[in-house]
């Protein structure tokens, strides 16, 4: 037995109580609609709730699909860099290299270039010791050619004279020092 026979069960009373049964009746009808459309609600929201999650799945599922698509192109970005940086670090290796030599070049030819000014110096340093040497040699006659000199009379009284000379230049310079000084006010 449904409500609907439930509800038009319920004799029609007579002219008297007709007020409370219609009240009743209408408050019993009002009950089962609202007790329907709190199930109705109940049964959207289920279902509401179902396609939600049916949704969610589908739009997680098209992430997730997004993510891997998204991982793979990742993955092959990233084995290309690393291709790539493997081949940047083979030219660094080689740059390195090529730097190497060509330092090691350029060090030796300055090596060599200083190895001939070094033996060119060298070669300078053994004639200056030669000429020193024949200097050496030469001042030392020279000396005693002066000592000989200075030892002969004429020689003697040349020399007396000349410092005789430089002491009279010298009182001679004093004076006029002297007299210039006192001539200034």
């Amino acid at each position: 037995m449904g409500w609907k026979t439930l509800i038009l069960a319920i004799p029609i009373p007579t002219l008297i109580g007709q007020k409370a049964w219609r009240e009743e009746r209408i408050n019993n009808i009002n009950a089962v609609i609202k007790a329907l459309v709190v199930a109705i609600n109940a049964e959207r929201d289920k279902q509401n709730e179902g396609v939600r999650k049916s949704v969610n799945k589908t739009y997680t599922m098209q992430n997730l699909n997004k993510h891997i698509e998204e991982n793979k192109s990742l993955r092959a970005e990233n084995d290309a860099l690393k291709t790539e940086n493997n081949k940047v670090k083979q030219r660094i290796s080689q740059l390195d290299e090529n730097a190497v030599r060509r330092v090691t070049a350029q060090k030796d030819v300055v090596i060599e270039r200083l190895n001939t000014q070094l033996a060119s110096k060298n070669e300078d340093i053994t004639k200056l010791k030669t000429e020193y040497n024949t200097l050496w040699k030469k001042s030392k006659i020279l000396v005693l050619q002066w000592n000989d000199l200075t030892k002969q009379p004429e020689i003697i009284e040349a020399v007396k004279r000349v410092e005789v000379r430089k002491e009279q230049d010298a009182e001679a310079k004093r004076k006029e020092q002297a007299r210039q000084i006192s001539k200034c006010p």
